[in-house]
């Protein structure tokens, strides 16, 4: 039989394999990376685009949870939400119709920094899917990490978890460009960095791959209700900007599309550092209550600076201040999720049960106008 070999014609089953080669290469990344931490688990790995970030307001729901920071501990993670039954013994949804928000800190100090962002990720979607809704926010350890600032990696395992995952990614690109799939560039690190941190800079720097992912779909400031969410705090130069201008706007930074950092997200007073609410012992409630009445809110939730006594709030109820330090990185605390009921009785939920019942501003406001 003379003449040469053609290359085969492609088709549509072929274009279908290939998708599924595609798929199994996101498939197993995921799998891969989070299995030191999570053991087995199906990801979102090919859902995760079907939800877009969340708009910044919503109305008042009547069971709204929120936890602390994280700080890359995948075992208190999950022993936080499987406290509230935000989760099963799987790591599933577990809330039905509540909302939960997470308020930012999931990286640096742990080293399952890659496998929280999954199970938060797989949340979201399984809390749409069944008419509830689960949030997390950026704070001031993610604005650090894409900007490159990683000296709160304490842990190796901070570096080694994306090493792990530069590995793993760049077989699933492999994979892809073989059904001539264009791949995925991580791009050079800077020279002034370790070698040991060039897979955390590719991930996370502006336009990485898990930054675009994960961080830029997040909010950075949110309200539920009555109820302002923040990382550190708001301050009256944020509500001139307006919360939609600072979650769009550190989007667009994080996706790769603004050069600099926004100047609200670096300093003492940014959004993701304030503490002037959240100090154990001295907090500003005169500039808070101005805050509120001008925004319109009852109260602002916050994490960043860690309670020594738990969950606790300041300035009538106006603060509450959740970071409770779970994580072995920051004080190894006791577990525990603040609980909203109808937007006015606020609960703190641990394993022993409810141990404080706050009674909200909105509710004394009440009672005085009705007696």
């Amino acid at each position: 039989m003379g003449g040469s070999m053609s290359s085969p014609v492609p088709t549509a089953a072929n274009n279908f394999t290939c998708k599924q080669l595609a798929d199994f290469a996101d498939v197993i990344v995921d799998f891969s990376v989070a299995l030191p931490a999570a053991g087995p688990q199906r990801w979102a790995s090919l859902e995760h685009e079907r939800v877009p970030r969340p708009p910044t307001h919503h109305p008042a729901t009547p069971r709204l949870l929120s936890l602390g920071d994280l700080h890359g501990d995948y075992a208190k993670t999950r022993d936080a939400l499987r406290t509230a039954g935000i989760v099963d013994a799987n790591d599933h949804w577990a809330a039905g119709r509540s909302t939960v928000v997470q308020v930012g800190d999931q990286l640096d100090r742990g080293g399952d920094e890659i496998a929280i962002m999954l199970l938060l990720e797989r949340l979201r979607l399984e809390a749409l899917k069944v008419g509830g809704a689960f949030y997390a926010i950026n704070g001031n350890h993610e604005t650090l990490n894409v900007a490159s600032f990683f000296r709160y990696v304490e842990d190796p395992e901070g570096f080694e978890d994306f090493q792990r995952w530069q590995g793993w990614f760049r077989f699933g690109e492999r994979i892809k460009r073989n059904c001539g799939i264009a791949p995925v560039k991580l791009g050079r690190a800077p020279s002034n960095l370790p070698e040991k941190s060039y897979a955390r800079y590719r991930a996370l720097r502006p336009g990485g791959p898990l930054a675009k992912r994960f961080l830029s779909t997040q909010n950075t400031v949110m309200t539920i209700g009555s109820s302002l969410f923040v990382h550190g705090g708001i301050l009256p130069d944020h509500l001139v900007l307006g919360f939609d201008t600072i979650n769009d706007v550190t989007s667009a930074w994080m996706r790769g599309e603004v050069e600099r950092m926004p100047r609200f997200l670096s300093g003492r007073n940014a959004v993701v550092w304030c503490r002037q609410f959240s100090h154990p012992n001295k907090n500003d409630c005169s500039l808070l209550e101005s805050v509120l009445n001008q925004s319109g809110y009852s109260r602002m939730i916050m994490g960043h600076t860690i309670q020594p006594n738990g969950i606790s709030d300041a300035c009538r109820g106006q603060a509450l201040r959740i970071d409770v330090g779970i994580s072995k990185g920051c004080g190894d605390g006791e577990s525990q999720v603040l609980e909203i009921l109808n937007d006015t009785k606020i609960n703190v939920i641990t394993k022993r049960g409810i141990v404080t019942s706050f009674v909200s501003e909105k509710t004394k406001k009440a009672a005085v106008a009705g007696a």
